[in-house]
């Protein structure tokens, strides 16, 4: 990796207030807890999160808005909150997260759109922004981890502009790594 992808996050504006054609981009707030328990109601949306320690939805929820705010004031990104414009709903999250793969530092791009508004191209939406957040950023590269079972992600992280490159182990699950040179 080059200098790109180690710019101190205190160097740049992030999190961040933006928009795109449908949604409005803004740093993930501690009440947006409220409005993620039916993601992780939804067997399907969370058939790949992690949870070992058996949380019930609403502690999940509070986890993991805690952690998009974790992030940014651990200078790690994090995921922000996506709003669509024509509701004024949460309807999901993206961001980036600085990640050590093989030894170096690595940005990776994540997506979660709530069940009520998956299959809306909003996560594409949502992707693509990143994509252009990233160059404006000055990025060399950003990286998608994807569960190897979940087909649906793959393909949407392709859709993107990443390209496969090569399977591997992470976090104990068997996963694909892709990538997009910027």
């Amino acid at each position: 990796m080059n200098e790109a992808n180690t710019i101190e996050i205190s160097e740049i504006a992030y999190p961040i207030n933006g928009e795109t054609k449908r949604l409005n981009v803004r740093p993930s707030q501690p009440e947006d807890y409220l409005q993620w328990i039916p993601f992780f109601e939804d067997s399907e949306s969370t058939k790949y999160f992690p949870n070992p320690e058996g949380l019930d939805e609403v502690e999940l929820a509070k986890r993991w808005v805690n952690s998009h705010i974790g992030n940014y004031d651990a200078g790690v990104y994090g995921q922000m909150a996506l709003i669509e414009k024509a509701s004024g709903k949460l309807i999901g999250s993206a961001g980036f997260l600085m990640c050590e793969l093989d030894g170096e530092i690595e940005i990776q791009t994540g997506v979660a759109i709530l069940p009520k508004y998956q299959r809306l191209y909003y996560a594409l939406e949502a992707l693509e922004y990143l994509n252009e957040l990233a160059n404006d950023y000055g990025f060399d590269s950003l990286i998608s981890i994807v569960h190897k079972e979940n087909i649906s992600s793959q393909k949407l992280t392709q859709k993107s502009g990443k390209k496969f490159e090569k399977e591997m182990v992470y976090q104990n699950c068997p996963a694909r790594l892709y990538r997009k040179n910027l």
